[in-house]
């Protein structure tokens, strides 16, 4: 299930506190001008180990609106709670 949500309703929703801060932040910081963007290099001959990378989307409305899914209550892990979209 999936509902945008103002940022000043998020603190009544039920969520990870460390969540709460990172969408509250953003929204926060969302005024600022973004970074210049980063510039990657890799060597020819890298011994690097790929990672899984968890990606969280933060997706917000032209109103300032938050879009949040919301755990199945059966749901192994954190059930019935509010969450950032995310993939692996």
């Amino acid at each position: 299930m999936l509902h945008w949500f103002a940022p000043e309703d998020l603190p009544r929703l039920r969520m990870s506190r460390s969540t709460l801060d990172l969408v509250l932040r953003h929204a926060a910081e969302a005024e600022r001008p973004p970074p210049p963007p980063a510039t990657a290099t890799r060597a020819a001959h890298s011994t690097t180990v790929p990672h899984i990378i968890g990606i969280h989307l933060y997706l917000e409305d032209a109103d300032g609106r938050v879009l949040l899914g919301l755990r199945h209550p059966g749901s192994a892990y954190a059930g019935g709670m509010h969450r950032c979209l995310a993939v692996h």
